[in-house]
């Protein structure tokens, strides 16, 4: 464990509250005065010891120190665990849009391999909402239409669903094929649940019947991909990188 007195940090503000149980030092406390439970919203730490139903004060705005309950990197979305300690929910800094560079043509090719682009980072036990937009040309009858899938992290597992219907389990893989008329956008939207080795989530695509006309993917198809949203709202920046056990510097 690194030692609390080394830790630097600015509060800019306090709030005082009534202690609803004994308080720690250097744990997330909620609004009710008590220590944080797993994703609740945090009032700010206290920088000393209280007792129940004193008045004691939190940081409530600028950086603090909390003592950490798990591995965690700079940048990361912190949130309190069932203990007011600090766990991670995945970085706060890679909500990102990849975007894809050029046109890409699959001619006579029904081999499903990761796209050069579209992939995304994804962190041991980490859940990421996940939006896929292609732009496909070229889809134009059945032998020319076009199977998708997911490449993920051995023991993920993903729900998904294509145009805003077909719900796919891609997690088995599983293909879908999509035939249009035109030139025509792909939606694929994703929940997706990593297991314990980080990995990447890609994007693969190919023709699902072997044809000499060609499919092809244009420049500017993208994947967005964000920390899955449900303790998001009460989460803080981590301003370091620590181990568990360790004392962290957040921004509140």
């Amino acid at each position: 464990m690194n030692n609390i007195h080394s830790k630097s940090y600015i509060p800019l503000s306090h709030k005082s509250l009534i202690a609803g149980a004994d308080i720690s030092a250097w744990r997330f406390i909620g609004i009710d005065g008590e220590p944080c439970q797993l994703g609740t919203q945090i009032a700010g730490i206290p920088e000393d010891n209280a007792e129940l139903g004193n008045e004691f004060s939190v940081v409530s705005l600028g950086s603090c120190i909390v003592l950490s309950a798990g591995a965690i990197f700079k940048g990361d979305r912190v949130i309190s665990d069932v203990n007011g300690e600090a766990i991670s929910i995945g970085s706060a800094n890679w909500s990102n849009t990849v975007l894809k560079s050029v046109d890409e043509t699959k001619v006579s090719d029904i081999t499903l391999v990761d796209d050069s682009d579209l992939k995304i980072d994804i962190r041991a036990s980490e859940t990421i909402t996940t939006r896929f937009v292609l732009s496909a040309e070229n889809l134009k009858a059945a032998t020319q239409s076009i199977k998708l899938n997911l490449n993920l992290p051995i023991g993920a597992t993903v729900v998904a669903t294509v145009d805003g219907g077909q719900q796919i389990d891609f997690s088995s893989p599983a293909t879908v094929s999509l035939t249009t008329t035109q030139k025509k956008d792909i939606i694929i939207e994703a929940v997706i649940t990593n297991s314990t080795t980080a990995g990447q989530v890609a994007l693969q695509w190919a023709q699902n019947t072997s044809d000499a006309s060609g499919i092809k993917i244009l420049k500017g198809s993208k994947i967005t991909a964000n920390p899955e949203g449900l303790y998001t709202a009460n989460s803080v920046i981590a301003e370091e990188t620590v181990s568990s056990g360790d004392y962290l510097r957040v921004n509140l």
